[in-house]
């Protein structure tokens, strides 16, 4: 069941107390289950005016097909904006941004101050003309037109009354100024003349010659405005659907900023582009001292489908270089972040258009994804269907909980997926194991992990690199102090170096622990290793695509008492050739990322040491958990920094060796 089907009967009212506790929609992020603070108005209205938006885009979503007959929308619903409802909620808590969405979506919404409105608006009529009025709607066009040509003849019919007034020889048949009125008209769009008409007079003959050049130059601004203004391919955008709404949710274990786009006509779209930028307020200082206010950052989309014969939900992989990368619905929500999307085509005239949506951070939901309209022609059918009713439909992803956005955002950024990306062309389809395992190979100590590809030879000059950072406060012989020491691991596959992989089959890449290896200390047991218990390895995966010859890079930081497991060793996936039925090698993908225990023995010759690990959450940040004693500033940050390392050293030397 769909968000929407769930809420169509009270989604645009103020919701009862009883729907308020526990809610994800109307509770409080940092505090589930209690109504947001607010500093005046009812309990009701404390709770609505700072809570996230329904998931529900369109809450008259069930008014759609039934039995071949469409029902009504309500007022504020459209196919290509939907229902209205955040364009509802933008203006009644006044929620700023800088494009509209619903009924007006994709309109600029900054206004120019500093100067007066009057001369700013002459400015735009004297300098772009024929724009202003090409961008006037088609009723006002009209009507202007209608007024500009009949002040023209009651102008020129001024001046024909006055020369048959003052000079009645110089025109024939006038008995007034009705005469002169139609006389005016009648020369002006060259309709004949009749009993009325000029005689042999210069003065006439001057007049008529400036009132049919002053309209030819009326009928060929009047004309171009009106067939640009008619053929203006912002209606063609009109037909570009975008969905009022964006999710972030996983696909395949990567993090994706989604929304949906359609094209509902059967015309194809010239060369559609589609791309997405994030501004976020709050800026930064440059070391000049200058103030920049926003940070305007491209979304990367990659490729779409160009001939948009179905809807399609466009992606951004939230990896290591994506803006949007740690993220989550309270930090966008603390930078006043908006993420515009636009899409540019070419109509099948010639002519180039382009539609907007802006999302506010209440209008991307986390844990959920769009609703299924495409479905396949039935048996007997010659034509598939969309359910383009259900275009801006969203529901929750299947086997998350329903948690308040806040900590939805949270537990989807910090999942460790269990799949690998699906095999898609133009797709980062790198992947690295979740755990680093210590264990002897070739009789020797070694440190490994597993790098594949599930897209087999798209990535080409695959590079791999690993770097151990050790968290203890290192002194320079000069008496320079700073907190850790880098080193970068060497790293093979056992038969080639590390940056000349073909990713043909998942690879295992080792590390040797040798005497001259930063963990060479490893090699006396789980002890050692435990001393090393707040470190990271920082693993990077860099590659060519060829598809599209863009560089594209897997990275994960591995803590040293969570993330590496001594004593284990990975899990053969691979199928040799002369063991399958067609010939081919097959890969195990669902294990991936397992481990199985070895004998301790087998790993540092040492036996006896014992198998305890700490859970994620008993580690802790040294700052973070010693501020509260110690006291913050500048002055005691290196005190601070040492004393919580100790403190958390200690603990976790304790927890990771068992003791």
């Amino acid at each position: 069941m769909s968000v929407a089907s769930m809420s169509r009967h009270g989604s645009m009212q103020e919701p009862l107390m009883s729907d308020l506790q526990g809610s994800p929609r109307y509770s409080n992020p940092d505090h589930p289950g209690l109504p947001p603070r607010h500093s005046s108005g009812s309990v009701i209205a404390k709770a609505m005016n700072e809570r996230p938006v329904p998931a529900a885009t369109n809450p008259l979503a069930h008014d759609r097909w039934d039995g071949g007959h469409q029902r009504d929308q309500g007022k504020l619903w459209t196919p290509d904006r939907g229902a209205g409802f955040y364009q509802t909620e933008r203006e009644r808590y006044h929620k700023p941004a800088l494009v509209s969405t619903g009924k007006h979506a994709g309109h600029s919404r900054v206004r120019f101050v500093g100067l007066n409105q009057t001369k700013l608006l002459y400015h735009i009529w004297k300098r772009d003309f024929f724009t202003s009025c090409v961008q006037l709607r088609l009723p006002v066009v009209v009507a202007a037109i209608i007024l500009v040509y009949l002040a023209s003849f009651f102008s020129f019919g001024v001046v024909w009354y006055l020369v048959f007034r003052l000079r009645s020889r110089c025109v024939n048949g006038f008995n007034g100024f009705v005469s002169a009125f139609i006389f005016a008209t009648e020369t002006q769009q060259t309709i004949g003349y009749g009993v009325r008409s000029p005689t042999d007079c210069w003065l006439s003959a001057w007049i008529v010659a400036l009132q049919s050049i002053w309209a030819a130059i009326l009928n060929a601004i009047t004309l171009g405005i009106i067939f640009a203004r008619i053929s203006q391919p912002k209606q063609r955008a009109r037909t570009i659907f975008i969905s009022d709404s964006a999710v972030v949710a996983r696909r395949d274990g990567m993090l994706k900023f989604m929304f949906r786009v359609a094209d509902i006509r059967t015309t194809q779209v010239i060369a559609p582009a589609v791309r997405a930028y994030l501004y976020t307020w709050g800026g930064r200082k440059t070391a000049e001292g200058e103030k920049i206010p926003v940070r305007i950052e491209e979304l990367d989309i990659g490729y779409i489908d160009g001939m948009l014969l179905l809807p399609l939900v466009v992606e951004h992989g939230i990896d290591e270089r994506s803006p949007l990368y740690g993220h989550t619905y309270e930090s966008l929500r603390s930078l006043g972040a908006e993420v515009i999307v636009t899409f540019e085509g070419t109509s099948e005239s010639g002519a180039q258009f382009q539609t907007r949506q802006s999302y506010l951070p209440s209008e991307i939901h986390w844990g959920y994804v769009f609703v299924e309209i495409i479905h396949h022609a039935k048996e007997g059918e010659t034509q598939h269907t969309v359910d383009i009713s259900r275009f801006h439909e969203i529901q929750p992803q299947t086997g998350l909980k329903m948690l308040p956005p806040g900590a939805s955002s949270r537990k989807i950024v910090s999942a460790i997926p269990k799949s690998v990306p699906y095999p898609v062309l133009q797709e980062n389809t790198l992947v690295l194991s979740n755990f680093l395992v210590v264990a002897k190979r070739n009789g020797k100590l070694s440190l490994m992990f597993r790098v594949g590809d599930t897209y087999p030879n798209q990535m080409l000059q695959v590079q791999v690199r690993a770097y151990f950072y050790r968290w203890k406060p290192h002194i320079s012989l000069e008496g320079e102090e700073w907190p850790f020491t880098a080193w970068e691991l060497k790293i093979t596959d056992g038969l080639m170096s590390a940056n000349q992989l073909l990713l043909r089959m998942p690879t295992t890449m080792v590390h040797v622990i040798d005497d001259d290896s930063p963990l060479a200390a490893w090699r006396t047991g789980r002890a050692a290793v435990a001393t090393d218990s707040d470190s990271e390895i920082v693993v990077m995966v860099e590659a060519t695509m060829y598809s599209s010859s863009t560089t594209v890079m897997k990275q994960r930081t591995f803590n040293v008492c969570n993330d590496v497991k001594y004593a284990h060793r990975l899990i053969p996936i691979v199928t040799a050739p002369n063991q399958s039925a067609d010939g081919k090698p097959r890969v195990l993908w669902s294990k991936f990322h397992d481990t199985v225990p070895v004998d301790d023995s087998s790993a540092a010759g040492r036996a006896g040491s014992i198998s305890v690990w700490p859970d994620q959450g008993q580690l802790m940040d040294p700052i973070a958990s010693s501020s509260s004693a110690d006291g913050e500033g500048p002055d005691a940050t290196a005190t601070i920094f040492h004393r919580g390392l100790d403190r958390q050293r200690s603990s976790l030397v304790g927890q990771c060796s068992g003791e």
